[in-house]
């Protein structure tokens, strides 16, 4: 059975922290123990993002990479419709790919290369972070369509998933 990618993540570095489920048939004592032990590490992934200091690289490899290929291990899940690819930050950032535009386009017509939403989604990142820091402690953003960051953001997460 595959391994939830949140549960156990270890609160320093947010790595797995090798808890797995006991297939064996065996030890069903062990395997309570350790899936006790994985509820006692589990951190929110806002938690573990704060942790790694909302860093970039980080977040996209746990969201569009190792989150991406546990969904890919439930089969049932695709049967009936297209399963998603796993995306790596290093090929993406190494990318030769261009963004498409010409002279007149306005900004907002500008056709991202999957290397311009990446690099939009680490600048955008860090200035809403930027932002995060200046609120007193356990306030959160706020979203406005008017916001140029906030929608980089997420029309760079969006085409993630295109």
């Amino acid at each position: 059975m595959p391994q939830d990618p949140e549960a156990g993540l270890d609160e320093k570095n947010g790595d797995n922290n090798g808890t797995t489920n006991d297939s064996s048939g065996g030890n069903s004592e062990s395997a309570a123990k350790t899936a006790a032990e994985a509820a006692e590490n589990r951190v929110s992934t806002r938690q573990w993002a704060k942790d790694c200091d909302y860093d970039a690289a980080r977040l996209f490899t746990k969201f569009f990479g190792e989150d991406i290929r546990y969904l890919l291990s439930m089969e049932k899940l695709w049967a009936e419709r297209r399963p998603p690819e796993p995306l790596d930050w290093a090929a993406l950032t190494d990318s030769d790919e261009q963004s498409h535009a010409n002279a007149d386009e306005l900004r907002d017509q500008a056709v991202w290369s999957l290397r311009e939403c990446g690099r939009r989604f680490e600048a955008s990142l860090g200035e809403l972070y930027d932002k995060l820091k200046c609120l007193p402690s356990g306030d959160h953003l706020t979203w406005d369509k008017d916001d140029d960051t906030a929608l980089d953001f997420v029309v760079a997460v969006a085409n993630f998933r295109c």
